[in-house]
């Protein structure tokens, strides 16, 4: 699995580009563009779940670990399109795609960690992927427990994530290029 998870390593580090570059958007954009905020987020998630779909289908190996991947790809793709199909325009719907949010990460980590824990002796830097799905269930517990505070602070934590997410993620992806390196 390694040195299929070696050769597309660009996958992966183009899932901490797109997750850094994203969060620190979030913090940045202004007060008119708040009402779009939750279709970048839709749009970011979306992507993150075909692009880790994506290295679970195109991998050749018939590692069952794959079905991890694949089920956080899949996991990613319906949260995904759900958030994108109930932007939060009004309070009701914020409160669905704060759900779904939340409920996302908590699955995306779960998947995260049990890749990593069942491939640790053959990734390098295998504790980025470990962290990275521990942030990804601390801010979906973090989500559930201020589900009724300010909005801004939920999406204030969701970008949070998604920075330290993407340079874990691009540690991770440069980490596997260097093994395939080595491979051959």
């Amino acid at each position: 699995m390694l040195r299929e998870l070696a050769h597309y390593w660009w996958l992966i580090a183009t899932r901490g580009v797109l997750s850094l570059v994203v969060g620190l958007g979030i913090l940045t954009v202004s007060n008119e563009v708040q009402p779009l905020i939750s279709i970048f987020i839709g749009v970011y998630i979306l992507a993150d779940g075909v692009l880790a779909a994506l290295v679970a289908v195109i991998s050749k190996s018939k590692h069952s670990d794959r079905l991890w991947l694949l089920t956080e790809g899949a996991v990613g793709i319906i949260a995904g399109s759900l958030v994108l199909a109930f932007p939060a325009v009004n309070a009701a719907i914020a409160f669905i795609s704060i759900l779904i949010i939340a409920i996302w990460s908590l699955l995306t980590g779960i998947c995260e960690i049990i890749f990593s824990i069942r491939q640790w002796d053959a990734l390098p830097d295998r504790w980025t992927l470990l962290m990275g799905g521990t942030f990804s269930i601390l801010l979906g517990i973090l989500v559930f427990s201020n589900f009724s505070n300010y909005a801004a602070l939920i999406v204030t934590m969701v970008a949070n994530y998604m920075i330290i997410f993407g340079v874990l993620f691009i540690i991770l992806g440069f980490s596997l290029r260097n093994a395939e390196n080595s491979l051959y």
